[in-house]
């Protein structure tokens, strides 16, 4: 894998053009999320696709799931992504006409199945809205820094417990 190789991405099941969206893989897939750009129909569609990659094709993700699912988020762009055990964790992003989010989405890779984490448990109070920031999982941690409050840079540092469920300020020196 020492060079690039552009694969199809046409078919029932590929995403449209995106921006600021996010991806991740796990056990040989590849998910896609949000970035989809905003029209009077974007709040009605999916904004997840799924790539299978021993296949080299989207495929559609409702297929492990058993019930229509009740919640998820809406699309969003300049959000972060991170697989922490077998999850995809999002966090934040910008929301249409809402602005920078605080919204905290877990998608369990199971049962496809998304859940609201609020993380604000025993007092932690969390990162708070921003878009643009960087993620990255380590051991069953999801740590941030940076991004956007509206139009107001950030430089704090934050570490999710996803055994605790709590958010942790890491203080920069």
């Amino acid at each position: 894998c020492n060079e690039w190789m552009e694969l199809n991405c046409t078919g029932e099941a590929a995403p449209e053009e995106l921006e600021e969206h996010s991806m991740v893989v796990y056990e040989g897939f590849l998910y896609v999320f949000g970035g989809m750009l905003d029209s009077p129909y974007t709040k009605w569609r999916c904004c997840l696709w799924v790539f299978d990659i021993a296949k080299q094709k989207w495929v559609h993700c409702q297929g492990k799931t058993s019930s229509p699912q009740t919640q998820m988020p809406t699309n969003r762009k300049g959000h972060s992504a991170v697989v922490v055990g077998s999850a995809m964790l999002v966090y934040g992003g910008f929301v249409d006409m809402k602005g920078s989010s605080q919204d905290f989405w877990s998608l369990d890779f199971d049962t496809m199945s998304w859940s609201l984490l609020n993380g604000s448990q025993q007092g932690s109070l969390g990162p708070g809205p921003r878009h643009s920031h960087s993620a990255m999982a380590y051991q069953s941690c999801m740590y941030l820094f940076g991004g956007l409050k509206g139009l107001q840079e950030q430089r704090d540092f934050w570490r999710w417990n996803s055994t605790s469920h709590m958010w942790s300020s890491l203080k920069n020196k």
